[in-house]
């Protein structure tokens, strides 16, 4: 078990085997985190009220040297802080599935504004467009924050609920049966194939140059562990067992925000880029040996600045 602080009142919280293993640090109870561009606080969902309704837990702003919590939006999820100078937050609200709505907010609170239709929003790097799915269309859009009245434009046909959009906006990871795609945004063409391990989820996030994708399965029910997949060698490892997902790199690329779904919680810890050089990696499949060579490769390929 751990001692942590929270809100100024120590509690025990016991940690798993593998947080351990990363060297994890527990930040918060909530869901789907969201760094601010000097990754001095993140957005993040906060646990719902009623389990039945994924919304109504609404969405919280935590600042991390201090601890301090601060509502945000009282019914929300799925935050995505805005790049560059952070003045905006989009989230969903309104519903589940067909119900959900696109909205943004200013970074230091106010008056939230409904831009479209749909769920799972990222930004443009230029802060200035966000990306969102389409659950009537079945569709990636976009849609211009910085233009009143901007019209949706759409870009490309998916059903993958959760697409992952690439920090320059070219490319878009998302799941098709057992496979990770990465698609070309503008020309719909498949660039690259890559294999899941298991499970029913992909919920993926792109280190800020682009060049690894890390992600997890739905979590609780759904648990595939907590993989990094190196897109310049096509070498995906598993960095972590458990209910472990929905992660997002600080703007930097040297943290690692992710989800811990467990069946009686939702908790949100947060890791070193450089720590993970100190895992033991392995396929689910055929466990092996800590291998000391591998180890050395992944601290260098996660300390050197290509991320």
């Amino acid at each position: 078990s751990s001692v942590v602080v929270e809100g100024g009142d120590e509690v025990e919280r016991a940690v798993d085997p593998d947080l351990k293993k990363l060297g994890a640090k527990f930040l918060v109870e909530g869901w789907k985190s969201s760094w601010s561009p000097d990754g001095k606080e993140i957005v993040y969902g906060n646990p719902p009220s009623d389990k039945r309704d994924d919304v109504s837990g609404g969405v919280s702003v935590l600042t991390l040297e201090t601890g301090q919590v601060r509502k945000l939006v009282e019914a929300g999820k799925d935050p995505a802080w805005s790049p560059g100078k952070g003045e905006h937050i989009a989230y969903v609200a309104g519903g589940y599935g067909a119900k959900e709505e696109i909205w943004i907010i200013k970074a230091t609170g106010g008056d939230p504004k409904k831009l479209a239709a749909g769920g799972f929003p990222s930004w443009s790097a230029d802060g200035k467009t966000l990306f969102y799915h389409s659950r009537r269309l079945g569709k990636l859009m976009t849609i211009r924050t910085d233009i009143d009245d901007a019209e949706p434009v759409e870009l490309m046909q998916t059903r993958w609920w959760y697409p992952a959009v690439s920090p320059d906006g070219q490319l878009v990871a998302i799941r098709e049966g057992q496979e990770i795609r990465v698609i070309d945004v503008k020309t719909a063409k498949l660039v690259r194939r890559l294999p899941l391990r298991g499970g029913r989820g992909f919920l993926g996030a792109w280190s800020p140059r682009g060049r690894y994708i890390s992600y997890g399965g739905y979590g609780a029910h759904d648990v595939i562990g907590l993989w990094v997949t190196d897109l310049k060698t096509g070498k995906a490892s598993r960095l972590s067992t458990g209910s472990f997902t929905m992660s997002n790199w600080s703007r930097d690329g040297k943290r690692i925000a992710f989800d811990h779904r467990k069946g009686d919680g939702r908790e949100i810890w947060m890791i070193e880029t450089k720590a993970i050089g100190n895992l033991v990696t392995k396929r689910p499949e055929k466990p092996t040996p800590v291998d000391p060579g591998q180890i050395r490769n992944w601290i260098r390929l996660l300390s050197d600045a290509d991320f």
